[in-house]
């Protein structure tokens, strides 16, 4: 016996165990099941993806307020640092000039392979950034828990120092991240990016402090 609207239908032998009636709607309420344990796994997909940021999708003001972040327009250590000045036979001083004028000339038409290429990473060469206390590690994830510990934010740095080997223990203060500004005009065929450059350091920073607080 069938029957054309019922999704499953199974005959019953003459000495059946459980009428047919039965059976079909036993049958059709199992085939609901698939359907609840899809919904609840995407419900749980969502909440992961809601208590889960990474760095590239911070605004800066979003940093500012969550974590109470205030603009200074003076700071006397940074003061003191940008107040230093070469003395005129210092032995890099002309190295140094030399990639400030082609930093001048190209920053605005070097994309961001470039950027590194030609003048980060021969920049970076002249100081010495290797130690027993840190050493610069370049695309490394850095995960830490925020808002007591409800959220989390994750992402990879473009450029830190940090104690540790191979693997980044501690992360110090000193960090980078290259992106060009969302509204940035197009220059030499190269796009603004989408995200905000400010936001994910801002939010790195945040990330490394949490993990060496007392670096």
């Amino acid at each position: 016996m069938t029957n054309p609207k019922s999704v499953a239908t199974i005959p019953i032998r003459q000495n059946g165990i459980m009428p047919e009636k039965k059976m079909q709607k036993t049958i059709k309420e199992s085939q609901k099941m698939p359907v609840f344990a899809l919904e609840i796994g995407q419900y749980a997909s969502n909440m992961k993806k809601t208590l889960t940021k990474s760095f590239k999708d911070w605004q800066a003001e979003e940093v500012e307020k969550m974590f109470g972040i205030k603009k200074h327009r003076t700071l006397p250590p940074l003061d003191k640092i940008m107040k230093m000045i070469l003395s005129k036979d210092h032995q890099k001083r002309e190295i140094l000039e030399a990639y400030r004028l082609e930093l001048f000339d190209y920053i605005d038409s070097w994309n961001e392979d470039e950027y590194k290429f030609m003048f980060i990473s021969p920049f970076f060469e002249q100081v010495n950034f290797l130690s027993e206390y840190y050493k610069a590690f370049t695309q490394r994830q850095m995960s830490v828990n925020y808002d007591n510990d409800t959220k989390t934010t994750t992402g990879n740095v473009e450029f830190m120092l940090a104690k540790g080997r191979q693997i980044p223990e501690a992360p110090h203060f000193f960090l980078h991240e290259y992106n060009r500004p969302p509204l940035s005009p197009q220059i030499g065929g190269i796009k603004g990016g989408d995200n905000d450059p400010l936001g994910q350091l801002l939010i790195s920073m945040v990330a490394s402090q949490k993990m060496n607080p007392e670096g």
